[in-house]
């Protein structure tokens, strides 16, 4: 544990998946609810009261996370700053976030590339891949897309993976550099072979479109599936359409059903689309013009023009009571994180015929 904190720290490398802003910004590591977490807090405040960095890093991180102590933004902040202030460049980075994002500090974008500025400037990865970001999209500081990719080029040439990430992105849309569909591949793959999903699945892509790369429906699944199964919802969504066009795999509507429905559920207006389909045709979902109207329904609204087609077409519902049973599946689907279950309990209540 000791070991991977410190790695974490010097690096910025963020391991806690399960929190989108640590995925996104490169926050850092925290101690996984483990039973020992409020003696390693204790330890740790008994360190960061003596002025040492580590310690005032690892109570900064623990008040921010909650582990160990309940948590507290401010604490961390004040903590964070307290190191940053020694010139720490994990702590940097962290209070970085924390002025972006608005928590626990009122949110300021300047503050926000103050604070990376200076962690870049000692080469801390998710630092240089922070303030890129701000380049990128001029926040916090002027747009400078040649800026953003000369920041990212030094966190990639690190090894880290969210750089080669970034620098693939710009080389794959053209922005900041000239286009160039190879470089963007092989900075994809650095990245895709440390397992970063978002690098796998564009690099799938590639080979799905045979740009950079040789065309190859094969290594399109095969680096879909790899980004799918870590939960990226992109890639859930194309291997499901490889699934159901038979692209690089057998043909199995009921297995692009699953791969669907897992990304319906991270709201891929694609997805719910395709998902209505299967349930208007009767594929590998079965045919259920109730819960295709509600899926197609909730597609419409996400942006999918051809859902609309749809509904405007075979999938219009005219019984009244087809319709208000719709209208409330597709209500209850629209809460968040409700999508699969109120799907479940709709199937399961249709199988039993109490009329949904």
């Amino acid at each position: 544990m000791i070991q991977a904190r410190r790695i974490g720290r010097k690096t910025g490398i963020a391991i806690l998946s399960a929190l989108a802003v640590a995925l996104i910004l490169g926050i850092g590591i925290v101690w996984l609810g483990h039973d020992d977490a409020p003696a390693a807090f204790d330890a740790a405040m008994e360190k960061a009261k003596r002025g040492d960095l580590d310690g005032e890093f690892d109570v900064a991180l623990m008040y921010e996370h909650g582990d160990g102590v309940e948590q507290n933004p401010a604490e961390a902040a004040k903590w964070y700053r307290r190191a940053a202030d020694q010139g720490d460049a994990a702590s940097q980075n962290n209070l970085g976030t924390l002025y972006e994002t608005g928590v626990g500090v009122e949110q300021s974008r300047a503050e926000a590339v103050n604070w990376y500025r200076r962690a870049a400037a000692q080469g801390h990865g998710n630092a240089l891949c922070n303030l890129g970001r701000a380049y990128e999209h001029g926040e916090g500081a002027p747009q400078d897309s040649a800026e953003a990719v000369r920041l990212y080029r030094r966190a990639a040439e690190q090894g880290l993976p969210r750089g080669q990430l970034y620098l693939g992105l710009m080389y794959d849309a053209g922005t900041g550099v000239p286009q160039d569909a190879a470089e963007a591949a092989k900075w994809y793959r650095r990245a895709a072979d440390q397992g970063d999903p978002q690098a796998q699945n564009a690099l799938g892509y590639l080979y799905d479109s045979g740009r950079g790369v040789k065309q190859s429906d094969i290594d399109a699944f095969n680096w879909y599936r790899l980004a799918a199964e870590q939960g990226y919802a992109n890639a859930q969504n194309n291997l499901g359409l490889m699934y159901e066009s038979g692209q690089g795999v057998r043909q199995d509507d009921v297995e692009a059903v699953k791969w669907y429905r897992l990304a319906a559920a991270q709201g891929v207006a694609t997805s719910l689309f395709r998902l209505g389909v299967q349930y208007y045709s009767g594929g590998g979902a079965g045919h259920d013009p109730i819960a295709a109207n509600a899926l197609l329904g909730l597609a419409a609204a996400a942006g999918e023009t051809r859902a609309q087609a749809y509904l405007d077409q075979g999938a219009k519902l005219t019984a009244p009571a087809d319709i208000e049973k719709a209208a409330r599946l597709r209500a209850e689907m629209s809460r968040p994180g409700n999508l699969l279950d109120a799907l479940d309990r709709y199937e399961d209540t249709a199988q039993r015929g109490d009329g949904g």
